[in-house]
């Protein structure tokens, strides 16, 4: 009887270990560690929302992939070195050149639904958490994001 019930706590938090991960894995899906949405999801929803051409997405992915990879150096400076004025103005600029490249491959019916597309964003996250826009994780205006 012992033995069982020392195996059966174990076991127990083994599977509620399980459930959690699965838990997080859902809601998680779809974005990447600092809760951006990862570049395929993005690519996608882009390609929906603005009838993205091959050639646009693999010019908006590149573009994505390197934000990404700038903003995660920002992430870590910030966590060593601590926020600062000019590391809240490093991410904003990334998210400036981010924005202008991405336009410089659409359309300009295209850059109008995108616009439209962040406006709408931010008034949902502005009506919820309010700090940064929801589909390109963009802080608004004088906020920050790591």
């Amino acid at each position: 009887m012992q033995l069982s019930r020392s195996l059966s706590i174990p076991l127990s938090i083994s599977a509620l270990v399980v459930a959690l991960a699965a838990a997080g894995l859902a809601t998680a899906k779809g974005r990447d560690h600092g809760g951006l949405p990862d570049v395929d999801t993005h690519i996608e929803r882009m390609t929906e929302s603005l009838g993205l051409s091959g050639q646009q997405q693999e010019e908006i992915r590149a573009v994505l992939i390197e934000q990404r990879a700038k903003l995660e150096t920002l992430r870590d400076q910030a966590h060593s070195e601590g926020r600062s004025p000019e590391l809240r103005e490093a991410i904003r600029e990334t998210w400036v050149e981010t924005k202008e490249r991405i336009e410089a491959s659409l359309s300009d019916q295209q850059i109008d639904a995108f616009r439209d597309d962040r406006h709408e964003h931010r008034a949902h996250r502005r009506h919820g958490r309010g700090d940064c826009d929801g589909e390109h994780g963009e802080p608004e205006e004088g906020s920050e994001q790591l």
